[in-house]
């Protein structure tokens, strides 16, 4: 049995990755979580422009991405619509079971509200 591992699979796994990532790796989650609403989405968006980005390069080496033909614009399209299905309802749904990070929450609250 082989699993076929396309750009779409790939974004998707590297979207739920990224949403871990700022939701649990240590001084980043609060570090992210300190940030105002806008900033945290468009940091978010860069790294899907980023990892579309690296997964168009890598489809042009050959070997390395087997899709045919290398990269169209459909491509790109799904590939976005990939990391932003996995990233926005897993980010959602992510509790907050980290008290730093709460409290940071509450902070950038407080600091917005008055």
């Amino acid at each position: 049995m082989t699993i076929d591992f396309t750009a779409v699979a790939i974004a998707a796994l590297a979207g739920l990755i990224m949403t871990l990532f700022f939701a649990y790796f240590p001084k980043v989650r609060v570090w992210f979580a300190s940030l105002e609403v806008d900033k945290q989405s468009l940091i978010k968006l860069g790294f899907m422009v980023v990892i579309e980005g690296v997964l168009a390069g890598l489809s042009f080496i050959p070997g390395v991405l087997f899709l045919k033909p290398p990269f169209t614009w459909a491509d790109g399209f799904t590939v976005a619509f990939a990391l932003i299905v996995t990233n926005q309802p897993v980010s959602s749904a992510l509790p907050v079971v980290f008290k730093d990070v709460r409290v940071a929450i509450q902070k950038r609250m407080k600091r917005f509200s008055s």
